[in-house]
């Protein structure tokens, strides 16, 4: 009479193994997670600076973006991590008059946050999609812990153009 099924000692072998080659594959799966989170984000913000510029350029109005605690008002330069609003900045003073400068959007930071270096408090774009500024705005995002390559740098010369990098963790 043949008996089938597993003895203990194979049911102990395999499962050591699985734990191996679980605890092999786990470092690369969290960069691979890492990734993920801070390309998400620097494509939700890129997207962000494109609808500034693009609703700027079709309302010939100036339009802005900046970080906001509370998605209705720019918080400075400290509140990128909190999210952002992209608003109609009518009169150009970089602060949004609920009354009269609506708000086109409000983008969420995604949950584990992310980490600005360098973020401006404030960019505005002109009606010809150019950015108010005398000068390129360049600042990073990374997520914490980061590690190798994870983390982005933008560039945003005056003609308006959102250009996304990779860039090493610092």
């Amino acid at each position: 009479m043949k008996v089938r099924g597993f003895t203990l000692i194979e049911l102990l072998v395999t499962i050591a193994v699985l734990g191996l080659v679980l605890a092999a594959a786990l470092p690369s799966f969290r960069g691979a997670i890492q990734n993920n989170r801070v390309t998400t984000q620097a494509n939700e913000l890129s997207t962000a600076f494109m609808l500034a510029r693009s609703e700027a350029i079709k309302l010939t109005q100036a339009t802005a973006i900046c970080g906001s605690t509370d998605a209705a008002s720019c918080g400075g330069a400290a509140s990128w991590a909190n999210g952002y609003i992209v608003f109609v900045d009518q009169n150009r003073n970089g602060v949004r008059d609920a009354a009269t400068e609506p708000l086109l959007r409000v983008f969420q930071i995604a949950s584990g946050g992310i980490a600005f270096t360098g973020a401006p408090a404030l960019v505005r774009y002109l009606p010809s999609g150019e950015i108010d500024s005398a000068v390129a705005v360049n600042f990073g995002i990374s997520i914490p812990q980061c590690i190798g390559q994870h983390a982005r740098t933008f560039q945003i010369p005056r003609t308006g153009r959102v250009q996304v990098a990779r860039a090493s963790c610092t």
